[in-house]
């Protein structure tokens, strides 16, 4: 399996040895078959979380413009959650709090998509414990051993957190979630918050981790740690995995940035131009990561489809992934070459949203999309299916062009009701950004999480 070489050469460079040498372990041994090795940390994390909540209260929230926030991340590419964190460390700091971004691996390529937007405002953001050995880390002073597969991140987190001393640890996403938990938990911070993923990692086989449902169970024992999902859907599933109430997990949907975005016609007509195409060819758009749980082989297919009734369509297709080889072959068996605009990464998609005439997401795990939410407040109806927390996100009148996953006949179906009906398709465009606009909003996400904070 290469995406576990890349995953092992990648903890070698960040977190060593020792760290690397477990997790590879645990990679080929399911947790339960060796538990009995990280049974002292379980339990001494359990001790420590009941002396943590017997010996102090939780301290009443500090005024709205004196948190000092802590969001932690294990990088910053151009993905969904990175996006959230970016709008949420801008918004928060619009307010007047103290934000630092940590990162549990390296700023470089990729992994720094987001810094310039968050440096632009003035934010903090740097690797955690930058500079600093795995050696010299994992003998750093803290109460409680961490199971050596996450040993050299708890360490290097809780160096930072002793010094920045925050008022808010946010993590975000599941393995970043625990090993930055245990390290708040160890660092004593106030009010420690876990943010997931669409769905519980059960769903992602290569990000699953047998241990996760373990160490999630210990520090949600913790009474000043909650955990949050950007959907109900995805919430109701984390809550059936670990096997606590629904309403244990909070739901704070995604928030549109407040920076204003170019949706012009004018920008999307100059895409096209760039792109040698019409300005009336019917365009599908196409964004996200070109992984499995995205299905982006679906996307395909359904273009195929749509291309029987309407001759002209063509597609771009916007993002990387592990399925960029699969995708680039499917290409040429539908023959699909002359129709498919393939672009593996780009920093603003504003232009390309506006010139899209229909935006096409056949994702199997969802949670609150980025790009459905853009779309519609760029005047873009969408066709998608109802995986996960879609149907949360798409405004109501358009919840009729949803369908189940890989369902190709019925996703085209709707594309080409779409792209053979411009008043149908523009009255739908004017539904949805007023319903998004109001929903979806930066002011109200941040909100929403100052109070849980």
């Amino acid at each position: 399996m290469w995406w576990r070489a890349i995953g092992i050469g990648k903890s070698l460079r960040d977190g060593g040895f020792a760290a690397t040498a477990w997790e590879s372990l645990l990679t080929l041994v399911p947790y339960s078959v060796i538990r009995h090795l990280f049974t002292g940390s379980e339990a001494a994390f359990r001790d420590w979380i009941v002396q943590r909540n017997q010996r102090q209260q939780i301290k009443p929230a500090a005024p709205p413009t004196s948190l000092r926030i802590v969001l932690y991340i294990g990088q910053l590419g151009p993905g969904g959650s990175e996006r959230q964190l970016c709008n949420l460390a801008c918004g928060l700091h619009a307010k007047g709090h103290e934000v630092t971004v940590l990162l549990a691996r390296r700023l470089e390529g990729k992994n720094a998509h987001y810094v310039p937007a968050l440096q632009a405002v003035g934010i903090t953001v740097r690797r955690a414990a930058r500079g600093v050995s795995v050696h010299s880390a994992q003998r750093s002073e803290i109460p409680v051993a961490p199971p050596w597969f996450a040993r050299s991140y708890v360490h290097r987190l809780s160096n930072e957190l002793r010094q920045l001393r925050p008022d808010v640890l946010h993590c975000w996403l599941d393995d970043i979630n625990i090993v930055g938990g245990m390290a708040g938990v160890v660092s004593d911070v106030s009010r420690i918050v876990l943010s997931g993923r669409s769905l519980n990692p059960a769903h992602y086989p290569t990000l699953m981790h047998t241990w996760m449902h373990t160490w999630y169970r210990i520090l949600l024992s913790d009474e000043r740690t909650i955990m949050t999902n950007n959907s109900l859907a995805g919430g109701t599933d984390y809550a059936q995995w670990l096997g606590i109430p629904p309403e244990n997990i909070a739901v704070v949907y995604n928030g549109l940035s407040n920076a204003p975005r170019a949706y012009e016609r004018e920008a999307g007509e100059a895409f096209r131009a760039s792109l040698g195409m019409r300005k009336d060819t019917p365009l599908l758009g196409g964004f996200f990561r070109l992984s499995e749980e995205k299905c982006p082989l679906d996307f395909l297919r359904v273009l195929r489809e749509v291309r029987d009734y309407v001759p002209d369509a063509a597609a771009v297709l916007v993002g990387d992934g592990p399925l960029a080889g699969a995708v680039d072959r499917t290409i040429r068996e539908l023959r699909l070459g002359d129709a498919v605009k393939r672009l593996p990464c780009v920093f603003d998609v504003a232009p390309i949203i506006a010139a899209c005439d229909v935006i096409l997401l056949t994702s199997r795990v969802e949670g609150t999309p980025n790009v459905l939410m853009e779309a519609q407040s760029a005047g873009v109806p969408v066709v998608a299916t109802s995986a996960g927390g879609i149907g949360e996100t798409v405004a109501p009148t358009g919840r009729r062009y949803l369908c189940d996953v890989h369902d190709v006949q019925g996703m085209a179906a709707r594309v080409v009701t779409l792209l053979q009906n411009t008043d149908i398709r523009a009255q739908e465009g004017r539904d949805a950004k007023v319903w998004v606009e109001s929903t979806f909003s930066q002011d109200r996400m941040v909100a929403e999480y100052e109070r849980l904070y």
